[in-house]
């Protein structure tokens, strides 16, 4: 199966792509089509007012076919990553990141075309799994120290020890819970996924 990324930040690739695309490709990743609520709180100044529009534009061109998007969203100041701004994110914590994750995955398992009635976000490519250091920016599940952000284990305490024997906590903060959140939007979605 041949994967590939098009558009970028929730903005469709141009009909040319999308047409040339499903000559080759089983399963595009749209980046962000629907848009999640991140990127409509920042390019659009709260809203997006168009997303079914981009989600036919898509359907129109690349034909009716399935794709998955590549989502991630840092909420730095509540967060191992917190020494380091992050100005273009409309999170300021976790609960808050928690809260635009379950209305990404709320709009992405509603998304359907008006032509054919089809679903076709399939899935999506969260990035990433932990903290980037590198690049500065609280994109994960876990801390670069690996505890969750479960508001009890990414603490400066801890929550004891993990299912595996390790200890929790050790974080210079007290960070906030996103993985509630993501359990319960990845729960809510799968009665929609059953047959």
């Amino acid at each position: 199966m041949l994967e590939m990324a098009l558009g970028s930040f929730s903005a469709p690739p141009r009909r040319e792509v999308l047409i040339e695309g499903a000559k080759y490709l089983d399963l595009a990743n749209m980046e962000g089509i629907p848009p999640p609520p991140w990127n409509c709180a920042v390019a659009a100044g709260g809203s997006c007012t168009d997303s079914q529009q981009r989600i036919d534009f898509v359907a129109q061109y690349f034909g009716d076919r399935p794709w998955i998007n590549f989502e991630g969203e840092p909420a730095n100041p509540d967060s191992a990553e917190s020494a380091y701004p992050s100005t273009w994110s409309p999170y300021t914590t976790q609960a808050q990141r928690g809260a635009g994750y379950q209305g990404m995955v709320s709009e992405s398992v509603n998304a359907k075309t008006t032509v054919t009635g089809s679903y076709p976000v399939v899935g999506f490519y969260w990035w990433g799994a932990f903290d980037q250091d590198g690049e500065k920016l609280n994109w994960g599940l876990l801390t670069p120290h690996d505890n969750p952000y479960d508001g009890k284990s990414a603490t400066i305490v801890g929550a004891g020890t993990d299912q595996w024997g390790y200890p929790t906590g050790g974080e210079i903060g007290n960070y906030g819970d996103f993985i509630d959140d993501v359990t319960s939007a990845n729960d809510g979605a799968l009665p929609s996924m059953a047959p």
